[in-house]
């Protein structure tokens, strides 16, 4: 993730234009960090709601706002804007890998029977998550069948966190692929660098639940480069020994997070990547036109709809506004 130490990224793409020009209008919205601080300290919701008419929710703000339901309302904001905005593109990938999330989360529904779409769906329409819930497996995405455990999968007899494993694993696959499509090279490294912090993540929470890493190493193959580190960790005794295999700036912040004091390294470290993926993705903003001006614009509009989800959320649930700035802080600190 060496993007945000790039210089201008050379060369016009045609086709990016129009969607290049769209985008740097929705950027008058974007807020920085002391209008996030400042929203944590609201006693009121009439209060909030005035904050919020100079965001990037905006457009979703109406009398009939579901506030018991605002993390929703977000996810919403964010497919309609990706769905705006996915059209324009000539190539769809750097949307796509902002969207794929939500849409994963519904095939895993999907996969253990459940008709309901509960999140935002671009990718995987309704009728091929509705044929999967009765049991059509035909049309999964080809990152789910490159699994070689799908060839023996039996839905009735899986756990639950085989399932969840199974999912995850298409979902790298997926947004990897997604990146290669975008022919960026800047594209390509953050979702690398994205998608290894994501296994970091879960190979390490799954060592602290007594979980070996060989166990569920099976769910995440084939992964492309980023299998050989796979193995490396999966090989080692436990997280810290992993910072040197890491190397990189996500091994310097796997060695932060292992001194950070707290009991929550893993929250810790994703905070910090999420924040290094955001501020790696920003290079792309010296590009008139092209894939990396608009992926810039959706890791920043993710990033912006993440800040208001953990303050507003977090105070409509009576969440302490000490806790609240000190999560701010893991992410502009």
């Amino acid at each position: 993730m060496r993007g945000a130490g790039a210089g201008p990224i050379k060369g016009y793409v045609p086709g990016w234009g129009v969607v290049s020009g769209v985008v740097s209008a929705l950027e008058e919205r974007f807020q920085g960090r002391e209008f996030f601080f400042s929203l944590v300290v609201q006693e009121k919701q009439a209060d909030m709601v005035t904050h919020l008419q100079d965001t990037v929710l905006k457009d979703c703000l109406t009398p009939a706002l579901p506030w018991e339901d605002f993390t929703a309302v977000a996810d919403r904001c964010l497919a309609d804007a990706a769905a705006a905005i996915r059209p324009l593109c000539p190539v769809s990938a750097p949307v796509d890998v902002f969207v794929a999330p939500y849409d994963f989360l519904n095939l895993k529904d999907a996969l253990m029977g459940r008709d309901a779409v509960r999140f935002p769906s671009v990718l995987f329409d309704r009728d091929l998550l509705g044929a999967v819930a009765r049991g059509d497996t035909e049309k999964v995405p080809e990152s789910l069948r490159q699994c070689p455990a799908w060839a023996s999968w039996d839905p009735a007899q899986a756990l639950p966190l085989d399932m969840d494993l199974m999912v995850d694993g298409a979902y790298c696959r997926h947004v990897l692929a997604l990146a290669g499509e975008s022919r960026s090279g800047l594209v390509e490294e953050c979702v690398t660098g994205h998608v290894e912090a994501s296994l970091l993540k879960l190979f390490w929470r799954a060592s602290l639940l007594g979980f070996p890493a060989r166990r569920i190493r099976r769910f995440f193959e084939p992964m492309g480069d980023l299998g050989g580190l796979l193995d490396d960790i999966a090989g080692q005794a436990g997280p810290h020994n992993w910072p040197e295999i890491v190397g990189g700036p996500l091994g310097d912040l796997m060695a932060r997070a292992l001194e950070e004091p707290g009991n929550d390294p893993v929250g810790y470290f994703s905070e910090k990547a999420a924040v290094l993926f955001t501020t790696s993705a920003r290079a792309g903003r010296s590009q008139t036109a092209g894939p990396e001006r608009v992926f810039a614009f959706m890791a920043e509009f993710y990033d912006q709809v993440t800040n208001l989800k953990l303050a507003v959320a977090g105070r409509l649930g009576n969440v302490g506004q000490d806790v609240l700035r000190r999560r701010l802080e893991l992410r502009y600190g």
